[in-house]
């Protein structure tokens, strides 16, 4: 009888050990499984996107830039409504480009947003109460 008991809290342990690995080796296979899921989710936007003009996408770059910093120099002179209203009409420019159209297509093909950080659902969620020169 001492021996069963001897056995059992010596073999104990190891069970406990085997769960803990076990766990361990579950998550581990479900972070392999979601970054998986994630390079195929890549793989399929890169193959969208490189049917994209990369000439547009890089004149969109620069407008970005320029337009930040027109933004940037109207808000810091107080002009804070005409900052409003460029920025208004940028968007309105944007709203009916096939490029960008194209380019929210691709988007729309990925399921999920793996590409999205917290960040940026809290940006989206903003309920267009904040001024443009407040967020610069």
């Amino acid at each position: 009888m001492k021996r069963l008991i001897l056995l059992l809290i010596l073999a104990l342990p190891s069970t406990l050990l085997a769960q803990d690995m076990s766990e361990e080796m579950q998550q581990a296979l479900e972070m392999q499984q979601s970054m998986q899921q994630n390079m195929q989710q890549f793989v399929q936007m890169a193959g969208c996107m490189k049917e994209i003009d990369q000439t547009r996408l890089q004149e969109y770059q620069q407008q970005s830039i320029a337009l930040a910093t027109k933004l940037e120099a109207l808000c810091s002179s107080g002009k804070r409504d005409e900052a409003e209203r460029t920025i208004l009409e940028y968007q309105k420019k944007l709203a009916n480009d096939p490029v960008l159209k194209a380019i929210n297509t691709c988007m729309e093909k990925v399921e999920g947003d793996a590409f999205m950080d917290e960040s940026e659902d809290e940006d989206m969620a903003d309920d267009g109460n904040t001024h443009i020169c407040d967020e610069m």
